[in-house]
C-alpha cells in the first residue's frame, strides 16, 4: 500500500500487531493504527485488522498486488515486526521465499528483535536488513546486525531519544535518523543528530534525515541545519 514514510516507496504488511520491547515503543504509531483499522467501513480492511494489535499473520498478502510491476523499495511489516518471536517458522520461511521470488524489488526489513536473525540461513540479495536503535542502551542490536551477511545493513535511529556513540555507525551501509512525532512526542536534541551527520560524512555512510519531530508532525520539518539529507545506499 502507498505510504507517507519518506524513505520507502510502498509498505507491505504480511503481519499486523506486535508487543512493546523498548523505549521507542512507548508511543508506537502502529498500535492505534491497527485498533482504528479494525473499525474500518470496508469489510475487507476491517477483517484484516480484526485482532487489533494482537500479532496476526496474513498469508494472503504473500501474493499482494504491490509485488507486481516495476521495481520498488518495499518496507516490510511497518505495522509489526518481521522477527517477533510469535511469528511461526513456516510463515517466516514463506516470507523470505516470497522475497526471493521478486528479485526486482528491494525489501526493507527493520526490526527491534535482531536475535531472530538466526532463524534465517541465507539473506536474499534484495534484502536491506536493519535494526532500530533509539539510544545507546540498544547498541547490542547493531552488534548483531553487523555480523549478518546482508547486501545492505542499516539502522534507523527513530525516534532518536538519546546520543549514540558515533563510532558505532562505522561499517553500516545506510542510516535513518528522526525525531519522534505525535501528541506525546519526546524531544530530540538536534546536537545528537548533528553529531551523527558528521560521523556519516567521516565514515561514508549515506544519511536519510527524516524529521526533527515534535507534537505537530511537520513542526520541525525535515531539514538539519537548513539542509536536506535524503541519501540512499550506494549499490
Amino acid at each position: 500500500m502507498s505510504t507517507n514514510i519518506s524513505w520507502t516507496d510502498e509498505t507491505l504488511n504480511l503481519l499486523t500487531g506486535c508487543t512493546k520491547v523498548s523505549d521507542g515503543c512507548v508511543n508506537c504509531y502502529a498500535e492505534p493504527t491497527c485498533n482504528r483499522m479494525r473499525l474500518n467501513p470496508n469489510a475487507k480492511v476491517a477483517h484484516k485488522f480484526r485482532n487489533g494489535f494482537k500479532l496476526t499473520e496474513h498469508p494472503q498478502h504473500l501474493s499482494d498486488p504491490v509485488l507486481r510491476g516495476k521495481p520498488k523499495r518495499i518496507f516490510l511489516n511497518s505495522l509489526s515486526d518481521t522477527f517477533h518471536k510469535d511469528v511461526s517458522d513456516g510463515f517466516l520461511d514463506a516470507t523470505f521465499d516470497m522475497i526471493t521470488q521478486y528479485p526486482q524489488h528491494i525489501f526493507q526489513v527493520l526490526t527491534k528483535r535482531p536475535e531472530g536473525f538466526s532463524r534465517i540461513q541465507t539473506w536474499p540479495r534484495n534484502v536491506w536488513l536493519g535494526v532500530t536503535m533509539e539510544s545507546e542502551k540498544y547498541l547490542s542490536r547493531l552488534e548483531i546486525l553487523k555480523k549478518q551477511d546482508a547486501a545492505v545493513r542499516f539502522a534507523s535511529l527513530e525516534p532518536l531519544l538519546g546520543p549514540i556513540p558515533v563510532d558505532a555507525i562505522k561499517g553500516l551501509d545506510w542510516l535513518i535518523v528522526g525525531g519522534e512525532s505525535g501528541p506525546k512526542a519526546r524531544p530530540m536534541d538536534l546536537k545528537w543528530a548533528i553529531e551523527i551527520r558528521e560521523a556519516c560524512r567521516r565514515y561514508g555512510v549515506p544519511l536519510w534525515f527524516k524529521q526533527v519531530g515534535g507534537k505537530d508532525r511537520q513542526k520541525g520539518g525535515s531539514l538539519l541545519e537548513g539542509k536536506e539529507h535524503h541519501e540512499y545506499p550506494i549499490l
